[in-house]
């Protein structure tokens, strides 16, 4: 069904959608900075140049012969009509570049805590229902309940991790990159922590739950870090980084899921092996993630 309406409204440039209107349409026919195609010379204005009400800030962009920048600070690209495909064309780039790619540890910035993240995530898909009824004894009947909570809250807390984001960046002006690290931080080390607090430390039921379900739940925050950091090391290549990043995310789900039960077995049903095990995971992710990753463009 999905791939039915991507077929009949799926375009492969703006320009042949629509739906799109002109202020969106010039918006990202000019989000390229400096790239000549043609006689066209044009700009990319990054996320952290442009100024409260979306425009492009006087200091952030270089003048060339060939284009003009209004006094309003609108971004103004000197191409008549038949060059737009031209220039979508120069953002679609013909050959990838892999060597460069995966050999930029901002790359592998992301690739790492996308796996790490993913162990901890499809375990507790999984096997969490189990582990509430092994461990702290949860009516199968009720179980419902539980295991879904914590995605109810992640789900919601998602819409408002992206506005709280915009809004330090474009209207408190704090860089990208302490943002994207702050969030992944939070998110990762929240479910984690979590993870030890309710193995170790509850001694209730209703307490081990709620850990789990804030800690999950406060997962989100990773969608302002490691889920949109290739926009800013790689836009060009941001889709290519991005099913990277999902291809190895996909491998704890068929086998580390697997790897868990195997554990329960040979351990016992030691619950406190596979949880501190999914916890290391994603400090991991973190540590990797906040020491390599930048936001500035690496892969033009």
């Amino acid at each position: 069904m999905w791939s039915l309406v991507w077929q009949v409204y799926g375009k492969s440039y703006p320009t042949e959608y629509h739906g799109i209107d002109k202020e969106e349409l010039d918006l990202i026919l000019g989000s390229n900075r400096i790239r000549n195609v043609g006689d066209v010379t044009y700009h990319r204005i990054q996320s952290a140049d442009l100024n409260e009400d979306g425009n492009a800030r006087d200091d952030s962009i270089e003048i060339s012969d060939t284009h003009s920048i209004a006094e309003d600070n609108d971004l103004n690209v000197e191409a008549p009509t038949p060059l737009s495909r031209s220039v979508v064309d120069s953002s679609n780039p013909k050959r990838i570049p892999w060597r460069r790619i995966l050999s930029r540890r901002e790359v592998w910035a992301i690739l790492i805590p996308q796996f790490c993240n993913s162990w901890g995530y499809y375990i507790m898909l999984n096997w969490l229902p189990t582990y509430y009824m092994d461990h702290f004894g949860i009516d199968i009947t009720k179980l419902g309940y539980f295991a879904v909570l914590p995605y109810a809250i992640q789900g919601a807390l998602g819409f408002i991790v992206g506005i709280i984001g915009d809004h330090m960046i474009y209207k408190m002006n704090f860089r990208v990159v302490i943002i994207r690290k702050s969030a992944q931080v939070i998110g990762s080390l929240s479910t984690a922590s979590s993870l030890l607090m309710a193995v170790y430390l509850a001694k209730t039921p209703t307490q081990g739950i709620a850990l789990i379900t804030v800690g999950l739940g406060l997962n989100a925050f990773t969608v302002g870090g490691v889920s949109v950091s290739q926009l800013d090391i790689a836009p060009r290549y941001a889709g290519i980084i991005f099913g990277l990043g999902n291809m190895l995310a996909t491998v704890p789900g068929i086998l580390g899921v697997a790897l868990t039960g195997w554990i329960l077995d040979v351990t016992g049903r030691q619950w406190n092996v596979i949880w501190t095990a999914a916890s290391v995971m994603y400090f991991i992710g973190t540590s990797v993630y906040v020491a390599w990753m930048g936001d500035k463009v690496v892969i033009e």
